[in-house]
């Protein structure tokens, strides 16, 4: 789990751009997924992040998150080489890698089936503005 004291350590929400990848193994059999997350900058800009998830995470993450669910994510930035495709380059990217991934309320209050969601906030009782003293 990432160290909220680690110099390193890395939280930050946003909505998925894409599905998850497909169940993918290391070479020492720990499961892995990618996600892609955009995270609101202003009015019209997003930033874009890269998040692969290892692990008992990865499995859940890839099979109930959908393209544009909101998530919070915990983790730390990475590094790895990579070489371009078409130009044959080494390049460097820079990458979340998530330890923790929080699935977040959609935010409308309803189930997938339109029905409405216990977990929608309860109607507040009108304010009596009468000062007792």
């Amino acid at each position: 789990m990432a160290n909220r004291y680690d110099p390193n350590f890395v939280s930050l929400g946003g909505r998925l751009t894409g599905d998850p990848t497909a169940i993918s193994h290391t070479k020492d059999g720990k499961p892995y997924t990618v996600i892609n997350i955009a995270n609101n900058r202003g009015e019209d800009s997003a930033n874009f992040f890269r998040i692969p998830v290892f692990g008992d995470q990865a499995i859940p993450v890839a099979t109930y998150l959908k393209k544009g669910r909101y998530v919070m994510v915990e983790g730390r930035l990475g590094t790895r080489k990579n070489t371009t495709l078409v130009e044959g380059k080494s390049i460097t990217m820079t990458e979340i890698v998530g330890a923790r991934v929080f699935f977040m309320p959609d935010g409308q209050g309803q189930k997938k089936d339109g029905s409405p969601s216990s977990s929608a906030p309860a109607q507040m009782p009108p304010i009596d503005d009468e000062i007792p003293f």
